[in-house]
C-alpha cells in the first residue's frame, strides 16, 4: 500500500513539472504516427505475451489520462529503454521505439491492439496492469496510476 500512495505523489508531481523536460520541448513523443490500424493489429497478432514472471526491477512508471486515451511511461532510471514492448493487461500490445533517460513517453490506447484485432480504446476495460518487455526481459511498469 505504502509502494502506490508513494508511486500517486511521484506520478503526480511528475505530471505536473514534466520529466526532464517533456512535453515542454517536444522531446516526449507520441507512439506509432506512421503505423497504420493494419500494421498495429498485425503487430499484436503477431506477438505473445512472455511466459516469464514479470519482475518490479524497472523504476518505470504508468500514468492513465482521466478519459483513457493515453498512457504515459515515465522512465525514472539514467538510462534510456529501447525497443520495448508495452503490454497492457496481459493482452494488449503497442511498441515503443524508445524511452529517454529520465524521460518519458505518451501511448495512445487507439495504438493498442490485441491478438484478435481489436482496439483497446474501444472497449470499456479499465487499465489495471502495464508491464514491459525489453531485451528479453520482462518488467512491471510502477502503477498504473489515472490522474
Amino acid at each position: 500500500m505504502l509502494r502506490c500512495s508513494t508511486l500517486a505523489v511521484i506520478l503526480t508531481g511528475a505530471a505536473l513539472v514534466g520529466c526532464g523536460g517533456a512535453g515542454h520541448d517536444g522531446s516526449a513523443k507520441t507512439t506509432a504516427d506512421a503505423l497504420t490500424p493494419t500494421e498495429l493489429a498485425a503487430y499484436a497478432a503477431s506477438h505473445k505475451i512472455p511466459t516469464t514472471p514479470a519482475t518490479d526491477e524497472l523504476r518505470v512508471a504508468a500514468l492513465i489520462s482521466a478519459d483513457r486515451s493515453t498512457i504515459r511511461l515515465y522512465n525514472f532510471t539514467s538510462s534510456p529503454l529501447a525497443e520495448i514492448d508495452v503490454w497492457v493487461n496481459g493482452a494488449w500490445l503497442q511498441h515503443v521505439r524508445g524511452i529517454g533517460a529520465n524521460n518519458s513517453v505518451m501511448v495512445k490506447t487507439t495504438d493498442l491492439y490485441n491478438a484478435f484485432g481489436k482496439n483497446f480504446a474501444s472497449q470499456s476495460e479499465p487499465v489495471t496492469r502495464v508491464q514491459l518487455h525489453i531485451g528479453g526481459k520482462f518488467y512491471n511498469a510502477m502503477g498504473p496510476v489515472t490522474q
